[in-house]
Parts: structure tokens; C-alpha cells; sequence
């Protein structure tokens, strides 16, 4: 049938079906751990607090406390990978503040179900599934790496601001447009001249280093 039905599911779409049925099983601690760093993130005299007791408890962890993206399971296992090393800095934290353990009885998390205080089985919960997705996240990285000499995006890459998104947009049009080979030398020269111009005109400019 020359392959016209054929269906073949990428294995990244496969793990990531696997991944979330999963994430369903410890749905309720997930959703703990997301309200308490939502907490801790909502202000700076919150997360002086929490940074009290991370000092107090003496924890060394050069990582701080992120929100993930609820969809991105990869998202999620970095949260948990992290708030687990601050295990002993949340059971601290109604002592420096009071508000702590009413939010999470009172806030409603996006599915609409109240969090309720953190238990023990939580903790366990989170350290048993950081193991599994420690192996996923590893296989996930190879799966892309290995495909049309594709690049696996950092942290940092992958957390870009709307406005750089749409100068890489911009770009990337004029780039395909462009008949002659590009002299990159001069480019830079004509951007750094615009950059200038620009902030001596009093207005902001955004340039993407390529």
C-alpha cells in the first residue's frame, strides 16, 4: 500500500503519554509542591523567609524554586527535583511564617481542588517518581539529540521573553530572504551603528546576538 496507512507515533510523544498517565497517580502531592513554591515565589518577604530557613537548616543547593508547566512533564520533574532538596526548609517554614500552612488549606490550584497541608507521603511520593523521571527525562534528551542535527534547548534558551521570540521570528524571515550570502561582520557593524542610534534617540532597541 506504498505506506499510505501506515500511523507511526514518535517515541518522544510515546514517553510523554507514558509520563502523564503517570503524573496522575501522585496528582494530589504534585499539586502540594506547586502551591508551595506558587508561595514562596508570590513575594520577596515570602522568599526572604523561605531563604531563612534554607540557611537555618543548612542546605547547599545553588538551584532555586521554580514553577513548572503544568502540559511539560519535563517542567514538572525539574520543580520536583529541586523543591525535594528543600524538603527540611518547608518543615520549617510556618515557623517564620504563619500564612504558610492557611494557604495551602485555603488557595485552589488550577484544577480547582483545595492542596491541603504537605504529608510525609508526599515527600515519598515525590523522591520515588524523581527516580523514574530522572530516567525519562535522560532518554528524553537523547531522543532529541539524535534527530535532522537538532538542539536540545537549555533552561535559559528555552524560557525566552515574547519580545526576543519575536526578534528571532523577524530575523529568521529576513535571513531567508536575503538573495546574496550575508557578510556577518558587516551586519553586527550596522546593528551596533542602529543600537547607538537608537538609545541616543531615547528609544529602546532589542538586538539578538546570532
Amino acid at each position: 500500500m506504498d505506506g499510505k496507512h501506515l500511523h507511526v507515533i514518535c517515541m518522544a510523544h510515546i514517553l510523554n503519554l507514558i509520563v502523564q498517565d503517570d503524573l496522575k497517580e501522585i496528582g494530589h502531592s504534585i499539586n502540594r509542591m506547586r502551591q508551595m513554591v506558587k508561595y514562596v515565589r508570590s513575594s520577596s518577604t515570602k522568599t526572604r523567609n523561605f531563604l531563612k530557613c534554607v540557611e537555618m537548616q543548612k542546605i547547599e543547593c545553588d538551584k532555586m524554586l521554580s514553577l513548572d508547566v503544568p502540559t511539560r512533564w519535563n517542567s514538572t520533574y525539574l520543580m520536583l527535583d529541586t523543591i525535594e532538596k528543600f524538603e527540611k526548609a518547608f518543615e520549617r517554614l510556618d515557623l517564620y511564617d504563619g500564612n504558610f500552612t492557611s494557604f495551602l488549606a485555603t488557595d485552589v490550584c488550577e484544577d480547582g481542588s483545595i492542596a491541603g497541608s504537605i504529608q510525609n507521603k508526599d515527600w515519598a511520593n515525590v523522591r520515588n517518581f524523581i527516580k523514574f523521571l530522572e530516567k525519562i527525562y535522560e532518554l528524553t534528551l537523547k531522543v532529541y539529540g539524535s534527530r535532522t542535527d537538532g538542539r536540545i534547548l537549555d533552561p535559559f534558551r528555552s524560557s525566552l521573553t515574547p519580545k526576543c521570540v519575536q526578534c528571532l521570528i523577524c530575523v529568521q524571515d529576513w535571513l531567508r530572504q536575503e538573495t546574496k550570502s550575508i557578510c556577518v561582520e558587516e551586519k553586527l557593524e550596522f546593528l551596533e551603528k542602529f543600537e547607538v542610534e537608537m538609545s541616543n534617540s531615547g528609544r529602546n532597541s532589542c538586538i539578538v546576538d546570532l
